[in-house]
């Protein structure tokens, strides 16, 4: 024989509700509504976020960067020898962000016979930073020095 309880009527009126919410769209909606939220507050993805034009200046210099969807780059950089020569650098650069800071490696690179290995950090707006190169991945810098990073600027 079955003994009908008090928690046989909870367990029915959680039932009902469940069934009314589901029949009235309330959790169809909130559902949504939390979708659209996690999708809105992600964040860059810094592959993406280095595309474009960067501009900035180091003791009166005028640097360019440019990198691309296909991971090429072009570097534009002041010759230190002579003021009004700029030096073309062209290579295929790698990022790897899942490290802090991010290691920027350029290789390839036409006009030199060695590549160039860096670290970079995004800014809070449309800013990068990026350590003096070394041309050994194993001499490139791990932290940020005082009076060594070049601050660059997207270019609109």
């Amino acid at each position: 024989m079955y003994n009908y309880s008090l928690s046989d009527d909870a367990e029915l009126h959680n039932k009902r509700v469940f069934v009314e919410v589901l029949r009235t769209g309330y959790i169809t909606h909130y559902l949504f509504s939390l979708i659209l939220i996690l999708f809105s507050c992600q964040r860059d993805n810094p592959n993406e976020r280095i595309l474009g034009t960067w501009g900035g200046r180091y003791n009166n210099h005028q640097f360019k960067f440019v990198f691309r969807a296909d991971k090429t780059c072009s570097l534009e950089l002041p010759d230190m020898h002579n003021q009004s020569k700029v030096i073309l650098v062209e290579g295929e650069y790698e990022l790897n962000v899942s490290k802090k800071p991010i290691p920027l490696s350029i290789r390839k690179i036409r006009q030199i016979d060695h590549s160039l290995h860096s670290i970079i950090q995004f800014g809070d707006n449309d800013d990068i930073y990026v350590s003096f190169f070394s041309r050994s991945w194993r001499l490139r810098p791990l932290t940020f020095q005082s009076g060594a990073i070049l601050t660059l600027t997207k270019v609109k």
